[in-house]
């Protein structure tokens, strides 16, 4: 994308610049989404049992994030490693980051997996149609949530 851009301002201006450096930021911060996501839960449905599944990669705002999340009140959270190997937040460190929270409760319920391939069997073993169930964090993460799903929903 960055390059068309620099190509696109290169022939409509070539004559005015011998060089350009064009630098590109995501706006949309992590913290954005999930402040997003937590009002609207808030607001709506404010006494549903939620599971958040949630893993993130490292250089996001992961510890304001989890302090938002646990604004959900009587939430459990699972904690996975998204599949992006250079840059992501491994599960145990995530773990880490909502136990220090002071915000975890009594009320918040929090488990561990290694990667998100086993979500759907805690929903086959224990189904629950009062629950509602979010995929958060990491679009990496959220993808392989979402890839679990369609191979759970056509068993």
């Amino acid at each position: 994308m960055g390059g068309k851009i620099v190509e696109a301002l290169r022939d409509r201006f070539a004559e005015k610049f011998s060089s350009l450096t064009l630098s590109i930021k995501k706006i949309a911060l992590p913290i954005n989404g999930i402040n997003a996501l937590v009002k609207i839960f808030l607001l709506t449905v404010p006494n549903r049992k939620v599971t958040g599944w949630v893993g993130f990669l490292g250089d996001k705002q992961v510890a304001r994030c989890v302090d938002r999340l646990l604004d959900l009140p009587n939430a459990e959270f699972v904690v996975s490693t998204p599949d992006n190997p250079e840059r992501a937040l491994p599960a145990d460190k995530l773990y880490g980051i909502f136990q220090a929270n002071q915000k975890i409760k009594q009320n918040h319920v929090l488990y561990k997996i290694p990667d998100p391939s086993s979500l759907f069997n805690g929903i086959l073993a224990n189904p629950d149609a009062e629950m509602i169930y979010i995929a958060t964090g990491s679009f990496y993460f959220i993808n392989q949530v979402k890839s679990q799903w369609e191979q759970y929903r056509f068993k």
